[in-house]
C-alpha cells in the first residue's frame, strides 16, 4: 500500500522533493554524496573545513519538514550479522534562528557533525571514502 518514487540527482529533483514534503510525505535522502553533484555549505567535517551537502536541509526549511537522521550499520552476533537502522532525534528548522542562509548553515553543520560521529564509530562500514577528497576542495 505504499507508493514509492525515486528522484535522481541527474533529473534535478528539487521541486518534486519539495512538493513531496509539502504534501506530508516522507523523503529519504543520502547525505554522503560527492559534493560535485549537489549544492553544498562549507562546515567543519572530519577535522577540516569541507563542502557538505545542504540541499536536504534547504528542503526541510522550505517545507517546514523535520530532518530525521538515520544510519544503517552491521552488528556481528554470535552466529550472524544483523543490519541495524538507528534513528536519531529530529533536526527542526523551527529551532534555528536567522534567515534562510543562516538556518541552512547551522543545520548543515549539525548534520555533518552527526555523520562524522557515525563515520568515527563505524569507519570500516562507511563505503564513501572516495567522496572525502572532493569535500576539501573549495568551490
Amino acid at each position: 500500500g505504499i507508493s514509492l518514487s525515486i528522484l535522481r540527482l541527474r533529473d534535478k529533483p528539487g521541486m518534486a522533493a519539495l512538493q513531496t514534503l509539502r504534501a506530508g510525505n516522507l523523503l529519504f535522502v543520502l547525505c554522503d554524496v560527492d559534493p560535485s553533484f549537489v549544492k553544498t555549505s562549507r562546515v567543519p567535517f572530519l577535522g577540516e573545513s569541507a563542502d557538505f551537502p545542504c540541499g536536504p536541509l534547504e528542503l526541510a526549511i522550505a517545507s517546514k519538514a523535520l530532518v530525521v537522521p538515520m544510519v544503517v550499520f552491521q552488528e556481528r552476533g554470535v552466529d550472524r550479522e544483523t543490519h541495524v537502522v538507528k534513528i536519531l532525534s529530529p533536526i527542526d528548522a523551527q529551532a534555528y534562528g536567522g534567515d534562510f542562509a543562516d538556518k541552512t548553515a547551522s543545520m548543515t553543520a549539525c548534520l555533518a557533525k552527526t555523520v562524522e560521529g557515525w563515520i568515527r564509530q563505524f569507519p570500516e562500514q562507511w563505503q564513501m571514502w572516495a567522496v572525502v577528497p572532493n569535500m576539501w576542495k573549495s568551490s
